[in-house]
């Protein structure tokens, strides 16, 4: 490509020289038809249009400097033909696409050329650390910069958002870092105050959960734990002895009574679960999330001469346990 823009711009070089001197051109009807044929070059970018200007009674009252001695004998004369002399430069429309679609060509090979030199001199930057650089690194939230810890709490980091209001009480009551501790101490004090309360629900599920799930397998297999279901609470007929020798087989004669409220059971949650997901689609808050927001707007009016929000982050980046 870089040997083809050269090659072109020799041709340019030329052109223009041989437009440019007075020897090829007698008067200015002549020189009105300043064209080179290019039918030699073969360009097929002619997608883009180039505005082009040509003023020619300026160019046929100026003198340019004489063409060199070697110039005349390496170009041959040019005589243009008869169709040309007569009409201006741009009533030729072949003449006119074939120097727009130059001027085109050698736009691309420029920018082409600026490209591969824009990306030929980037240096490889090193992503090795030096001694300097781990030396500076910060090893506790409180050493950290102001930006990170920002940065940090907006990802709901609990111990940079503790930070984050640890500086800010500094800044508002205009005390120390050990002082601010003390004031923060007390705003984690109220909002912890009623995590037992909160996570009441959630220990509860826990606790049901796990038990009923393991306690589904002494209610299917266990000989005496069946016997006495179906007497106290189903009163199904009891089957031979032969056909409950094994745990497989009493496990088959519960199956009947509690396939039902197990199967029950497993397509209610699956129903709870759908509708929790289509609220979360809807924006709507599901109990979790509206148990935690509760808590931070409870704990930013119990301190309204801090930010709002800030207080709220902090609140909500703590667990409910």
């Amino acid at each position: 490509m870089l040997h083809s823009s050269k090659c072109v711009g020799r041709l340019l070089m030329q052109r223009n020289q041989l437009l440019n001197h007075k020897h090829y051109f007698n008067n200015s009807a002549a020189l009105s038809s300043r064209a080179v044929d290019f039918s030699v070059l073969n360009f097929n970018n002619s997608s883009e249009r180039v505005k082009f200007s040509a003023n020619h009674e300026e160019a046929a009252n100026s003198c340019p400097p004489a063409l060199p001695e070697k110039l005349h004998h390496a170009v041959p004369k040019y005589t243009p033909p008869p169709s040309l002399v007569t009409k201006p430069l741009w009533a030729n429309p072949r003449l006119r696409k074939r120097a727009i679609e130059l001027e085109v060509f050698m736009k691309n090979i420029q920018n082409s050329i600026r490209h591969k030199r824009c990306f030929s001199t980037t240096k490889e930057i090193s992503v090795t650390p030096t001694l300097e650089k781990a030396d500076s690194m910060s090893l506790s939230y409180s050493s950290m910069d102001n930006s990170s810890l920002v940065t940090l709490s907006k990802l709901n980091d609990y111990c940079a958002t503790s930070e984050v209001l640890k500086r800010h009480v500094m800044s508002i009551d205009r005390v120390s870092y050990a002082e601010a501790n003390d004031i923060f101490r007390n705003v984690r004090e109220f909002d912890c105050k009623n995590k037992s309360f909160h996570a009441l629900p959630y220990r509860l599920g826990i606790f049901v959960s796990v038990g009923a799930g393991l306690g589904s397998f002494p209610m299917c297999f266990d000989i005496d734990i069946v016997h006495w279901f179906n007497t106290a609470y189903v009163t199904a007929d009891v089957p031979e002895q032969k056909d409950l020798e094994t745990w497989l087989e009493v496990g088959s004669w519960s199956w009947n009574w509690m396939e039902p409220p197990l199967g029950q059971v497993s397509f209610l949650l699956l129903c709870l679960t759908y509708a929790r997901s289509q609220l979360q689609n809807l924006g709507k808050k599901p109990f979790t999330a509206y148990l935690r927001n509760k808590r931070a707007e409870s704990l930013a009016e119990e301190f309204p001469m801090y930010d709002r929000d800030m207080l709220m982050q902090f609140s909500l980046s703590d667990s409910l346990s």
